[in-house]
């Protein structure tokens, strides 16, 4: 919610926004440049329900249903998404920057997950029928495009962006491959003592969350039962949040001394899960790899959807993922009852990087060409 602005004058606000986001939609069948732009705003900002200013976590099938539609139209309008002329580097060009590698995953990706999720509660099982169809049709035609014709995928959930710069091994990264895991279950108790100790000053958890806040689409929700304390991003002009660090400095320089960050594309955050909430599935960017360590864990059942695989959290635990896959997560506890999960959320350089590779040349399972 903007700051200063009262409830009722941000769901005012909001209404008018969300009116005439679909009305634009109406407008783009007509004006061929908006189609993609405008679908996939939907798909951000409508993936979960909106009520009364807030939102919820349930499917809005009407706005995903226009985005797909949406998206879909953008790849029949933009011709070099589908079509290809003798000259290949030329074609391959306009392919990518028209963003039709961008159009055709995310198409898929929107009809999966809406079929998915109808089919799943039972629910407009016409649709959801039909959102499977297509997806698996629509994956069928990009996998005959030439940027995508040498990949091995077959379904919406192999797709990957590290892919389009080096082999995958999949959407889990073989433990054994990756001396991080050991290291971060090694210093597991330095991590977790450090954040007791911010738990136990109450609100202090969001006070720092706060001060390093972004602009994002809405990629969970509720919005207040997904939180994160940003301690590092490369990406920024400050890449350790020292503000932040110094509440918990023994984590920030463990952290700081793996060559697992040396990049200019790494992060760490403290992550708080509430019962209830769920992420929307989306693709990370490339090239990088996603490492979890299980701080607090409860015995609900919390599943991460990575790819083809579910993946649940344990205490004292650490996993590494590649988040270029379709990836989402749900929380199945009841909102409002039971405890929150915590984990150290990491994003790191990817094992084939330059800057990466001696680190991992006596690990099996690893190859970078």
């Amino acid at each position: 919610r903007f700051q200063g602005m009262s409830a009722e004058s941000f769901v005012d606000a909001w209404e008018q926004v969300a009116a005439a986001l679909h009305e634009l939609a109406e407008v783009a069948r007509q004006v061929p440049a908006l189609l993609f732009p405008v679908g996939i705003e939907l798909y951000h900002w409508f993936f979960f329900r909106w009520r009364e200013g807030k939102m919820i976590p349930e499917l809005d099938e009407v706005s995903l249903t226009a985005a797909a539609d949406l998206i879909f139209h953008s790849v029949l309008a933009e011709k070099a998404c589908h079509s290809f002329d003798g000259d290949a580097r030329a074609s391959l060009e306009r392919f990518l920057l028209t963003g039709c590698d961008y159009r055709w995953t995310h198409l898929v990706m929107v009809e999966a997950e809406l079929g998915r999720e109808l089919a799943h509660r039972r629910d407009s099982m016409d649709l959801a029928v039909e959102m499977l169809r297509r997806s698996k049709e629509h994956t069928a035609a990009m996998l005959q495009m030439p940027y995508f014709s040498g990949r091995s995928w077959k379904s919406p959930y192999d797709i990957n962006y590290n892919e389009e710069i080096y082999p995958s091994p999949g959407p889990v990264w073989p433990r054994s491959s990756m001396p991080l895991v050991h290291w971060l279950e090694d210093h597991f108790p330095t991590f977790r003592a450090e954040l007791d100790a911010v738990r136990k000053q109450p609100g202090l958890f969001d006070v720092l969350h706060s001060l390093e806040r972004n602009a994002e689409g809405q990629d969970h929700a509720p919005e207040e039962d997904w939180t994160v304390v940003e301690l590092a991003d490369t990406r920024e002009e400050e890449p350790w949040k020292q503000h932040i660090c110094e509440h918990v400095p023994r984590s920030c320089e463990l952290l700081r001394s793996r060559p697992e960050f040396q990049c200019d594309h790494a992060a760490a955050y403290l992550n708080r899960m509430r019962p209830g909430a769920r992420i929307k599935p989306h693709l990370g960017g490339p090239p990088r790899l996603v490492a979890h360590l299980g701080l607090v864990v409860p015995d609900d059942n919390i599943e991460l959807y990575v790819g083809s695989a579910t993946l649940r959290w344990e205490t004292g635990k650490a996993h590494v993922i590649d988040d270029t896959y379709v990836h989402s997560v749900q929380h199945y506890g009841t909102q409002g009852v039971g405890e929150e999960r915590y984990i150290l959320h990491m994003l790191i350089c990817h094992p084939c990087e330059p800057s990466q590779r001696a680190l991992y040349e006596e690990s099996p399972g690893i190859r970078c060409s």
